[in-house]
């Protein structure tokens, strides 16, 4: 199951210890309500947005953190509750398969990995260097 891995200072901030579990699932009728006040009419548009290729809505990770919060017993407001966009981190489990013949640990697969969410749909370009005008 995946997990969310807010910053140090929000986790102190809001009283989180560890990692949040993310469960897409079974959005309850509470959480259902809640989403539709952030402008999500249904869970499905919730979750399609929440994978959007155009870049990720605060409002649906608004949303998100603020769903994982209630489902580990902390309390907050889903209209202020406050958090570092930027440095969220996405824990999820990856299966990967060991190569043929050799143990998991020879193969160098893993079973976890951390992937910091970006808040920006650009890509990284290169920078163009000016250039001077003839003289």
């Amino acid at each position: 199951m995946p997990k969310l891995r807010l910053t140090e200072k929000d986790r102190k901030r809001l009283g989180v210890e560890g990692d949040l579990p993310v469960d897409l699932q079974g959005i309850t009728n509470r959480e259902a309500i809640a989403l539709r006040n952030l402008g999500f009419p249904t869970p499905r548009l919730f979750r399609d947005v929440l994978y959007d290729k155009e870049g990720p809505s605060p409002l649906a990770w608004t949303g998100l953190v603020w769903m994982c919060l209630r489902r580990a017993g902390i309390q907050v407001d889903i209209e202020t509750v406050e958090f570092d966009l930027d440095g969220i981190e996405v824990i999820s489990d990856v299966v990967v398969e060991p190569e043929p013949g050799k143990a998991p640990e020879e193969s160098g697969a893993s079973t976890s990995s951390t992937r910091r969410r970006s808040t920006s749909s650009a890509t990284s370009r290169a920078r163009s260097k000016p250039t001077s005008s003839p003289s």
